[in-house]
């Protein structure tokens, strides 16, 4: 009897901490930044350089004019950087409504809020706690790069969306034939939004059917494979070859492994609590030999690999977002595990740094 009683003191004690910070992450963050959403959305004119040629690019697609041109060379002299998922998106739904940047914005802060939640979904089918999934979706939704990205018309948290969707879709419905297949064409599509997210994700559900459901791994790689490359060449014949000039040889800046190095170390400094905790879960994970949790390591490690593509000349903190979930995914699980009863010292220890965190 009392040490059934210890044990609900103890999950309490829990209780009242984790509220603590997911009270402290709503109203210094999450509120702040609806709010802000709504401002943004309602401001009629560009925030970010490259708002104006997606908004251009949306007007062109919806009168039947082609975006991508066989060269850049003649009129209209544009680039259109990234593949056409976000675009085709756009401007069907200004077919409905008017067609204008404070669309995009909506489109964009629509696909945030999907993005925080599904990482939520994730935790919480890995680790069937709901206070554990609330705050990983809540540091994903108050850390500044996504903060700052979600409130621009552009292309990377669709696609970051639709690549968590993906995620989520193979880890929730593990057991079903149609969970590898349509987890791939979700992958596709985020690909297709934009052509960075094809490394992190496809690494993390590769890893995930490798290590969890080995049998569904060719649907997974055959389905993601066949469509990636049926989507190519349709886009290469349908453009005669403006696709593959536009989004691969227009899209050939020069790299610095400087600015990667600058970058990288302003997030480390930015986040060193995070960090500190995810390199603690890591070598938990490895240690126990935690293998339904191996995915996560394939995720920050493909994360890892195409952040490290904002050495291109040009490039801003959008290309950290994937590595940002990884880490945010990564915690949102170390959050879970510190704060069970055996670990309840380290769990308190935890939800106060990361209480710290969100001030």
């Amino acid at each position: 009897m009392i040490k059934e009683l210890n044990i609900r003191e103890i999950n309490l004690q829990r209780i009242n901490f984790a509220w603590i910070l997911v009270i402290s992450l709503i109203i210094f963050g999450a509120i702040p930044i609806l709010i802000n959403w709504g401002k943004a959305i309602n401001y009629p004119f560009v925030f970010d350089y490259g708002e104006g040629p997606l908004f251009n690019q949306a007007i062109l697609l919806s009168s039947g004019k082609e975006i991508y041109q066989e060269t850049w060379e003649d009129y209209p002299f544009t680039m259109t950087n990234y593949p056409p998922l976000f675009v085709i998106i756009y401007s069907l739904i200004g077919k409905f409504f008017e067609l204008s940047i404070p669309l995009g914005r909506f489109i964009t802060a629509f696909a945030a809020f999907s993005s925080a939640i599904l990482l939520g979904l994730i935790i919480k089918t890995l680790t069937h706690d709901n206070f554990s999934s609330i705050l990983g979706t809540l540091l994903l939704f108050v850390s500044p790069i996504f903060v700052l990205w979600s409130k621009f018309v552009r292309v990377d948290i669709l696609a970051l969306s639709l690549s968590l969707a993906g995620i989520f879709i193979a880890i929730r419905w593990r057991s079903k034939n149609w969970s590898p297949i349509l987890s791939a064409l979700f992958l596709i599509c985020a690909i297709y939004t934009k052509q960075t997210f094809l490394l992190a994700a496809p690494l993390a559900l590769f890893g995930w059917h490798y290590f969890q459901v080995r049998n569904n791994i060719f649907r997974f790689i055959s389905t993601l494979v066949i469509g990636s490359l049926f989507l190519l060449i349709l886009l290469f014949v349908v453009t005669n070859g403006g696709f593959i000039n536009h989004t691969f040889f227009g899209n050939q800046n020069q790299f610095s492994l400087v600015q990667s190095i600058a970058y990288l170390l302003d997030l480390f400094m930015t986040l060193p609590i995070i960090l500190g905790i995810v390199i603690l879960e890591i070598i938990f994970i490895l240690k126990q030999k935690k293998r339904e949790l191996y995915f996560t390591i394939f995720y920050l490690i493909g994360s890892f690999g195409s952040a490290l593509a904002i050495g291109k000349i040009g490039a801003g903190v959008n290309y950290l977002l994937e590595f940002l979930t990884a880490i945010c995914l990564l915690t949102g699980v170390a959050l879970y595990r510190w704060s069970l009863p055996s670990n309840q010292k380290f769990g308190k220890t935890l939800i106060f740094l990361l209480w710290s965190y969100a001030r």
